[in-house]
């Protein structure tokens, strides 16, 4: 029987999963592997942050659908391939006839260079428990603290407007300042940049633009015009990098690390080979966003099956623009799709909170029975 192996839990192998066990899966021996069989839906993730969410409002339990499928799930993470094989964590190897892999991102240059000053923004896990660090010496310090966000992205901006909503009522309330070279949101119409400046200005924000970060010191921020920015904790929202590991692979890559695939989601080197989500380089680059891992979710699970059936494969047909719904930290959100964009409203939010506690309750499926785990 064909063996796919699912490497990683993210956005698209959950919905895959889902997706087997809704409509029925494949003639095919299925293995996830993965450090937990379970996804933090990031598109919640910032109002997480400003309060609005649990922390169990967030998670995806796949633990039902692997016992569903009768699939394994193997609790590790991979650290090599070499075409046929995959190296896991622990020394073991494991080989699949077809192999998929939705694996993320590695933090960028910064948080990679100082990992005991600087929190990364993904794992999701990582950001929490390094705010966490930070507020426990919020109330114990003898001057007000100062918190940064590198980054002045959708992520940077979004994570600090929930960040200063977090924040609002605290007596200790740290100051917060934006590092964003480029601006904040450096391309998108002039409406929503002034909108989401507004916003941020409201919220007490400190905003630097036209200077970044080349390095750190003991109380903070080297910034490239040899200018030092104080910084209790920083968090850094900028680019994130491909797994360094996948370097080492014969897998064919783009310029950045990345999977290059073609536009059925397959390697351009290793016709067994899939990739999803924000490790994957397609033919034209798209943003390393979660509507895009999201989007891919029916044709993957279709194409993995039709590989397995030695079946003609179906395209991803990937949008150039994507609907984006942006957290104002408070109840509020801006919508943005290319040029087009509406001004912030509490109805955009629930528009937003209806769309993700959608996605997470049909994907959510805690185990009654446990997978067969190895």
């Amino acid at each position: 029987m064909t063996h796919i192996v699912l490497i990683g839990a993210g956005h698209t192998h959950i919905g895959v999963l889902r997706a087997y066990a809704v409509n029925g899966a494949p003639d095919a021996r299925i293995t996830l592997v993965a450090p937990h069989p379970r996804l933090y839906y990031s598109g919640m993730l910032p109002a997480h942050v400003a309060g609005h969410y649990s922390w169990a409002e967030l998670a995806i339990e796949a633990g039902g659908l692997l016992a569903q499928l009768g699939a394994t799930f193997i609790s590790t993470h991979v650290t090599g391939f070499d075409g046929t094989t995959l190296t896991l964590a622990d020394g073991q190897r494991l080989a699949g006839d077809i192999v998929s892999f939705d694996i993320g991102t590695a933090p960028g240059a910064l948080a990679k260079d100082h990992p005991e000053r600087v929190i990364p923004v993904k794992p999701v896990e990582a950001l929490l428990e390094g705010l966490a660090r930070f507020e426990r010496g919020l109330d114990q310090a003898d001057k007000a603290r100062r918190l940064a966000v590198v980054g002045g992205g959708a992520g940077g901006v979004e994570l600090m407007l929930s960040l200063a909503y977090r924040y609002g009522g605290r007596a200790d309330r740290p100051a917060l300042d934006l590092v964003a070279r480029s601006g904040v949101m450096g391309g998108v119409p002039g409406r929503v940049r002034r909108a989401l400046a507004r916003a941020l200005d409201r919220a007490g924000v400190n905003v630097i633009t036209g200077r970044g970060v080349v390095d750190l010191n003991d109380t903070g921020l080297i910034l490239d015009d040899d200018t030092h920015q104080p910084a209790d904790c920083v968090i850094a929202a900028t680019g994130a990098r491909a797994p360094a590991w996948l370097a080492d692979t014969p897998l064919a890559l783009d310029n950045d690390g990345f999977i290059a695939c073609d536009w059925h989601l397959r390697s351009r080197s290793h016709g067994h080979v899939f990739a999803a989500g924000d490790v994957t380089a397609l033919p034209e680059p798209r943003p390393k966003s979660g509507v895009y891992a999201v989007r891919q979710i029916s044709v993957l699970a279709d194409n993995l099956a039709r590989a397995a059936a030695a079946r003609a494969l179906v395209e991803f047909k990937a949008p150039r623009t994507a609907l984006a719904l942006i957290s104002l930290g408070e109840r509020r959100a801006l919508a943005l799709r290319g040029r087009l964009s509406l001004p912030p409203s509490h109805v955009l939010w629930r528009i937003k909170d209806r769309i993700d506690r959608r996605f997470v309750a049909r994907h959510d499926r805690p185990a009654g029975d446990a997978p067969e785990t190895r």
